[in-house]
């Protein structure tokens, strides 16, 4: 493929974070107040989460994404992750907090979120951006276990490595090239 036509994976981010804003762009509504571990999280921050998305701080939005799906009442954790992970991407991408999202992302697999159950629109832009993070990932110059790690959190969510090895081998570029012998020697 021509270098020209070869997108800037910042670009392809930006892009894939659009595609998500626009599936989530109307979140879904809860049928009742959030209900959840009143030992890990306070009442007054259950109302908080059960609000409007955009009014939730990222440190409690952060405390939701790492508590485990047990703690949360199991047909609301999906319709919580569904209003926040654009909020959650954005966290896990390059503006991000820097931290290592592979685990948290695996929040979203069959023992939590079920993205595989997601309407198709919505599953389609979080898969996007997941290919859109993994190209950063790995052609951002970083160490290789950012790269393993998020390949394994999204194993873990779509039940299978081979979409995620297959978009691997489509990249191309020298720093998609440095990249992979650097996840390759890791």
């Amino acid at each position: 493929m021509p270098a020209s036509l070869v997108l800037d994976p910042y670009v392809t981010w930006r892009q894939a974070l659009a595609g998500v804003d626009a599936a989530f762009a109307d979140p879904p509504a809860l049928d009742r107040p959030v209900d959840g571990c009143t030992h890990c999280t306070p009442e007054s921050e259950l109302v908080l989460l059960g609000g409007a998305p955009a009014r939730v701080s990222d440190d409690l939005l952060g405390h939701f994404m790492r508590e485990p799906a047990s703690h949360w009442e199991d047909d609301q954790y999906p319709v919580l992750w569904r209003r926040f992970v654009p909020r959650a991407l954005r966290l896990w991408g390059p503006d991000g907090d820097g931290t290592d999202p592979s685990y948290e992302i695996g929040r979203l697999g069959p023992d939590g979120a079920r993205l595989a159950d997601w309407p198709v629109a919505e599953r389609g832009a979080v898969e996007r951006a997941f290919r859109a993070l993994l190209t950063l990932a790995v052609t951002d110059g970083g160490p290789h276990g950012r790269c393993t790690g998020l390949i394994e959190g999204m194993a873990q969510v779509t039940g299978s490595l081979d979409p995620w090895l297959d978009h691997l081998q489509g990249l191309t570029g020298p720093e998609a090239d440095a990249g992979l012998v650097r996840l390759a020697a890791g």
